[in-house]
């Protein structure tokens, strides 16, 4: 348990001087919260989410996006797990594409910390004014495009401004 707080508050200063470095250069910033779903390449049922996300703008087509997500298995409240994430996307008028990881942190229904199981994430995405819809895919590192998760998203965005 020690090793995930280490982990979290490794993850949380990390996208702190982010956010400080995007807000030092005047650079946009964007917060959404989101609800979901996926599941893996056999269809064996839902997983539904809900998270939370932010687009920081590095230039006209670059951004960096770290989110976090909360996953239950049929609206199970005893079954959780909960997901830290970053793509690098980059983005050409309403549309995006992008790569990055999901990194498990905790799984309610075992106790255990699931740190290290990292997967690579490929995603797309459509964001017309305060509405985003993103789909990707999840791959773990360890069984590269063996084991699949597909997973889509609908979320609203809210602007943050720089003082």
């Amino acid at each position: 348990m020690k090793k995930v707080f280490l982990n979290l508050l490794l993850i949380g200063l990390l996208l702190g001087g982010v956010f400080q470095q995007a807000q030092a250069q005047d650079k946009k910033q964007d917060v959404n919260l989101n609800v979901g779903g996926l599941t893996n390449q056999s269809f064996t049922g839902p997983i539904f989410t809900l998270g939370a996300g932010a687009d920081i703008h590095l230039g006209k087509h670059v951004m960096i996006s770290p989110e976090f997500q909360l996953w239950s298995s049929e609206l199970r409240l005893d079954i959780l797990q909960l997901n830290l994430g970053a793509a690098l996307n980059f983005r050409l008028k309403i549309f995006f594409v992008g790569g990055g990881v999901n990194i498990p942190i905790i799984h309610t229904s075992t106790k255990t910390d699931v740190f290290g199981l990292i997967s690579a994430k490929i995603n797309v995405g459509l964001r017309i004014n305060r509405i985003k819809l993103t789909a990707y895919l999840l791959t773990p590192f360890e069984d590269f495009f063996e084991c699949i998760q597909v997973g889509a998203n609908i979320g609203i965005v809210f602007y943050l401004k720089s003082p």
